[in-house]
């Protein structure tokens, strides 16, 4: 099977119950789901609009921190 290409750098745009990674191309990487309402939310256990939102953060970071990786590591 070819290896897919997902070209940053990645998006994350907010919808009204989650926020979704895109890569350049406008591609769906990944949904993190979130709950507004505190009483639903942890009878659930689902993520606040806030740590939803930091997930999402990060998980669009990392083809930046893996390149950076990838650099140091040739450049040593």
């Amino acid at each position: 099977m070819p290896l897919r290409s997902f070209p940053p750098p990645w998006i994350v745009q907010e919808h009204a119950a989650c926020f979704i990674v895109k890569d350049r191309a406008g591609l769906n990487l990944a949904y993190v789901y979130f709950q507004s309402e505190t009483r639903s939310r942890s009878a659930a256990k689902l993520l606040s609009r806030a740590e939803a939102h930091r997930i999402a953060i990060k998980i669009a970071s990392l083809p930046q921190s893996t390149l950076s990786k990838i650099n140091h590591a040739t450049s040593s």
